[in-house]
């Protein structure tokens, strides 16, 4: 039978054992708190050359731009409206890969156990894969969906800084420059007057009144480097992660047919210059898979909890 000082040691044990707990919880929930700061002033960082030049923007409501000869055919095409908007390809390259990333971080480690073990008991044999389908059943799943998604906005704000920086200092004119602008020069004539033929022209004004600034913004494709970015990452993730072949294949060649139809589109929409949308291309390729294969370590889950000093539980 348990004296009143046994039941007293019990108690206090109990209190000490809660007050611990309570302090663990607190470290943890501060060290969450402090690493979810962090990785939102990273992100506000990479994105900070487009915030800033949406502030000038607002306050000088004046952009750089380039110049031009009257007779150039590449800048006389009529103005079209977007097949593919700027805010459709925002969301559908932000959406569908986190969207993607979520689906495939929760099935994924159930789904390839169970697949192993069908095989294994199908075959027979040992798989030489136990150990990491043990190890991936005790990934914290709540972390490595954080890490990846959070990598994810790294990657597209890093990805739209490069396309964007061009774009301030360029001035690049778009392919229906002329329709939309229709220039008047420092001396009130135009480009119907036969002395203007030849020269290149730096010093001039919009004479249509609802013209936008966009129109000097043509190199390169804010909308092919958006897309290749999302297609190639997911390509890359998929490759690592899905392992339907026939599935995966299939979704790879959408994933890729898709970025190349926005891509095309902005040539045939007259919005940029077949060379623009190469860059474009280009650049969001490069910057993907300098995510996936430098920053992500090819999708490895232990380099993911490695890199990570808070665990989000």
């Amino acid at each position: 039978m348990d004296t009143s000082e046994d039941i007293q040691n019990k108690d206090e044990i109990k209190s000490d054992k809660t007050q611990e707990s309570e302090k663990k919880c607190t470290k943890t929930t501060s060290g969450v708190l402090v690493r979810v700061l962090k990785d939102l002033l990273y992100i506000a960082f990479l994105g900070s050359p487009m915030i800033v030049y949406k502030l000038l923007q607002l306050v000088i409501n004046k952009t750089h731009h380039g110049g031009f000869f009257c007779e150039d055919k590449s800048l006389q095409f009529p103005y079209k409206e977007s097949t593919i908007s700027e805010t459709a390809v925002v969301y559908q390259t932000l959406c569908v890969p986190i969207f993607t990333i979520l689906v495939l971080e929760y099935f994924y480690p159930k789904y390839k156990r169970n697949t192993t073990k069908n095989l294994d008991t199908e075959l027979n044999t040992d798989n030489n894969d136990d150990n990491d389908n043990t190890n991936s059943s005790k990934v914290n799943v709540t972390q490595i969906l954080y890490n990846r998604i959070v990598n994810y906005i790294f990657g597209y704000n890093a990805c739209c800084s490069f396309m964007w920086m061009p774009k301030f200092f360029d001035g690049n004119l778009r392919p229906h420059f002329m329709d939309v602008c229709r220039p008047v020069m420092w001396d009130g004539s135009d480009c119907s007057d036969i002395k203007n033929h030849g020269r290149f022209i730096l010093d001039y004004e919009c004479s249509n009144e609802n013209y936008f600034t966009s129109i000097y913004r043509s190199f390169p494709s804010g909308h092919s480097s958006q897309s290749f970015f999302a297609a190639t990452y997911l390509v890359l993730y998929l490759q690592r992660k899905l392992l339907n072949e026939k599935l995966r294949i299939g979704l790879q060649f959408l994933l890729l047919l898709y970025a190349y139809a926005v891509s095309i589109s902005r040539i045939y929409d007259f919005h940029h210059h077949t060379q623009d949308v190469v860059v474009g291309c280009s650049l969001g390729v490069f910057c993907a898979m300098v995510l996936a294969l430098v920053v992500e370590r090819n999708f490895k889950e232990k380099e993911q909890i490695r890199k990570s000093s808070v665990k989000l539980t």
